[in-house]
């Protein structure tokens, strides 16, 4: 063929073929058309190289990638104002975003792309975008709306005797159902879908097919079929270049071993799988690996290598929970915030000017009425207290209005604050988190003592990264909050350092609402005191109380070496500062050096009596 236009579709159609079967292939065809449509200037033709070169990008993972040419196919489209384009841009663009689990995104994409093929004359949505709609409430777990969708795109792709979409149909449609419990009905149709896929020769179709009948088959806890299914799927995801797809197979191969108590066969099915879902980025195939890793070293009596993955999948699972979706709820949580609060002042000032053209009108009148009352000494007087009045009555109302738009005001920068201050908590807990925790993974790997430094440097970062998300954090503004904190990280020091330790902590907890800065500081005291106990005292017993009486009182007394009296000038900075927090708070700190007892009561709460240890008291009334 002559290299003009009509060669474009020939070869979009011929990569088509290839693209399930032999992505190289397809992408090599797809890429010369691309050179072709750019050489004539032919936009229509690189929207349709974009619409299917991503969709190999899609299997690949490479979804960065896919993004940045599905916005450009979008941006083409628009410019050429080629409605139908639109619609599928939209579509490829939720589904790529489906793909990276941003699933408030995706829906927006798919709404948008499906208001536009309703609207267009005589045209009926695809099967496909059917399928991903089903697929994304199956994400948000709404399975009655995904049955919806899975047999809108099954009934498609009938009418239109497409064998491709009916298969992706069929896997959809049998998905759903199996979430429902509906097993047996969700095979029959995966059996239809992998005779479909074998008469098409499409591979894509017939692995998908396979790995759902193998989820099925897990489901019915039938691990020599599941077994069996994986593993002939497994050369088909290897043809195609299914990276996702080939990290499922390989976890169900490593399941079924293991549910067959073939131990030491599965223990190298999942070391393999898991180097390759890490190779690939593949965190959720991880998490269940490493899991499962935990659960076969119980299995071949080996705890303490089982505590050691079940240590690595809690860190890998923190890491997975509803990460995008918080992200993509917050932004919107936050814009909606942001509008209400400019609607309501919208408001205000629509009343202000209301009442001021009030007022104009009245003063207009109130100058006819005094023209009109010149006549009449006494009507003047009369009409001019009864201005006087009303003018009082409506200047008060401007203020009251004024004084409301100010609250209005204020309260919105406070919301406005407090969100941002919940946004880069967040922001903190899940980028700077993810990004210590993999770091914290990668020290682990490193020989010698540079990865005992490197961890331990990391743990330090990741705690008191926490402990700064802790004292930004709004929701833990309460007494409560702050006594169990205390608690929990102080027996965490303790426990490392080997000391024995008692709490003595009245009940109830009474209700009160405590300042980040209160929080923070009275924190921190007592976290530089148990550190002192820790690393100065000598002790081997460490007694901690905490009364509510008048006021937050907390003692920290030891059976260490004691100190002697000029011990404001024997630890240095760390008093001072412990002493400065304590003021900042409105409150006080007192040490009970040497051999002084702490035998007594503090707002309820016992102490032990001393040896030779001290006891540090603090003091605090409470905020107001």
């Amino acid at each position: 063929m002559p290299d003009d236009t009509l060669k474009v579709p020939v070869l979009i159609q011929l990569g088509q073929q290839y693209e399930n079967n032999s992505p190289d292939t397809a992408i090599r065809l797809y890429a010369e058309a691309e050179k072709l449509s750019t050489r004539l200037h032919y936009d229509a033709g690189i929207v349709q190289y974009i619409k299917n070169y991503t969709a190999v990008l899609n299997v690949q993972g490479k979804y960065d990638s896919s993004l940045v040419l599905n916005n450009k196919a979008l941006e083409l489209a628009r410019s050429h104002g080629w409605q139908m384009e639109i619609m599928k841009s939209l579509a490829n663009l939720g589904a790529v975003y489906q793909y990276k689990e941003s699933y408030t995104q995706a829906l927006d994409y798919y709404l948008r792309s499906l208001a536009i093929a309703e609207k267009l004359p005589g045209y009926q949505p695809q099967a496909a975008l059917y399928g991903n709609m089903c697929g994304l409430y199956r994400n948000l777990g709404q399975p009655e709306k995904a049955e919806i969708y899975a047999r809108k795109a099954l009934r498609q792709a009938e009418v239109l005797h497409d064998g491709y979409a009916t298969g992706d149909a069929l896997n959809n449609l049998a998905n759903v159902l199996k979430d429902q419990g509906h097993i047996s009905e969700g095979m029959a149709l995966l059996k239809r879908s992998i005779m479909i896929g074998k008469a098409l020769k499409d591979l894509g179709v017939e692995e998908t097919a396979l790995i759902n009948m193998g989820d099925g088959y897990e489901k019915l806890r039938q691990p020599e079929k599941y077994l069996a299914v994986f593993r002939e799927a497994l050369p088909l995801a290897d043809s195609i270049g299914d990276v996702m797809g080939r990290a499922i197979i390989l976890q169900g191969i490593a399941e079924g071993l293991f549910h067959m108590k073939r131990y030491r066969e599965g223990w190298k099915a999942m070391q393999e799988a898991l180097q390759y879902a890490r190779t690939n980025d593949q965190k959720e195939v991880e998490s269940h690996l490493l899991l499962l890793l935990s659960d076969t070293q119980i299995a071949m009596g080996n705890v303490e290598g089982a505590e050691a993955y079940r240590d690595q999948y809690d860190s890998v699972r923190n890491l997975l929970v509803n990460e995008s979706m918080l992200k993509n709820i917050q932004e919107l949580e936050t814009r909606y915030g942001v509008e209400k609060g400019q609607r309501e002042l919208t408001e205000k000032n629509l009343l202000l000017e209301e009442g001021r053209r009030i007022t104009e009108r009245q003063r207009l009148m109130l100058i006819a009425s005094i023209l009109a009352v010149l006549l009449l000494a006494a009507l003047l007087i009369t009409s001019f207290r009864i201005y006087k009045q009303k003018r009082d009555l409506d200047q008060k109302a401007l203020l009251n209005l004024e004084a409301e738009q100010e609250n209005i005001r204020l309260r919105s920068v406070l919301e406005g604050e407090t969100r941002e201050r919940r946004r880069i908590s967040q922001e903190m807990h899940d980028d700077m988190g993810s990004g210590l925790t993999s770091l914290l993974f990668l020290s682990r790997m490193l020989p010698g003592g540079a990865g005992v430094q490197i961890g331990e440097g990391t743990e330090q970062l990741i705690h008191k990264m926490n402990e700064i998300i802790w004292s930004m954090n709004d929701e833990q503004d309460t007494l409560d909050s702050l006594v169990a904190y205390i608690r929990t990280n102080t027996a965490t020091t303790l426990d490392t350092a080997g000391l024995q330790y008692n709490f003595s902590i009245p009940e109830p907890i009474p209700q009160r609402s405590l300042g980040q800065e209160f929080r923070r500081n009275i924190y921190l005291v007592v976290k530089e005191a148990v550190h002192n106990v820790v690393k100065h005292a000598s002790a081997t017993r460490v007694n901690i109380g905490i009364g509510f009486e008048n006021g937050l009182r907390v003692f920290v007394s030891d059976d260490g070496k004691g100190m002697n009296s000029n011990w404001a000038n024997r630890f240095g900075n760390g008093m001072k500062n412990m002493q400065r927090r304590m003021e900042m708070v409105g409150g006080s700190l007192a040490i009970l050096p040497d051999d002084a007892t702490t035998q007594g009561t503090l707002a309820g709460a016992t102490t032990q009596e001393g040896t030779a240890g001290t006891t540090l008291i603090l003091e605090a009334p409470w905020p107001v």
